[in-house]
């Protein structure tokens, strides 16, 4: 495209310039998805809760061992995959850990963050607010505007 000449262009309406700016994953911004996940502020269905507690535990304990899990999910107890953490989403997240066998705990994240990424609200910072009538609701705000949610 060539160098921007400012003076070139100066004062003429007609020549615009957009950007697009997409930081990289940095490890701050894997922390704080995940952060999100534990925390049950970014909301999903169980088979997503038990996808990312598999990579949640694969990342921060490696392989799955069978000689020291012996096929008993209470390893993951310490753990909190989900707001109602059940035996069954943690028998399902044993399954899928053990599908992992080989990945690196970077590798782990950012299969992590490529499924968290796919959340309707990844990337949305709910606020509480008020309609015009005072019924409560919530604005979320996002890369691509803000979003209203209510309840009616």
């Amino acid at each position: 495209l060539g160098d921007y000449d400012q003076e070139e262009h100066k004062g003429n309406p007609d020549y615009l310039r957009e950007f697009k700016f997409a930081p990289n994953q940095t490890p701050e911004l894997e922390q704080r998805v995940m952060e999100l996940h534990k925390t049950h502020k970014l909301p999903c269905s169980y088979v997503t809760y038990a996808l990312l507690g598999s990579y949640l535990v694969q990342s921060e304990l490696g392989d799955y061992d069978q000689e020291e899990h012996k096929g008993n999910p209470d390893y993951l107890r310490e753990f909190k995959f989900a707001p109602n953490q059940t035996p069954e989403l943690e028998q399902r997240v044993m399954e899928l850990h053990k599908t992992h066998k080989g990945q690196t705990p970077a590798e782990a994240e950012l299969n992590y963050l490529d499924n968290a990424k796919k959340l309707s609200m990844y990337g949305v910072v709910l606020h509480p607010a008020k309609d015009s009538e005072g019924v409560d609701i919530m604005l979320g705000v996002c890369a691509s505007g803000i979003l209203v949610y209510s309840e009616r």
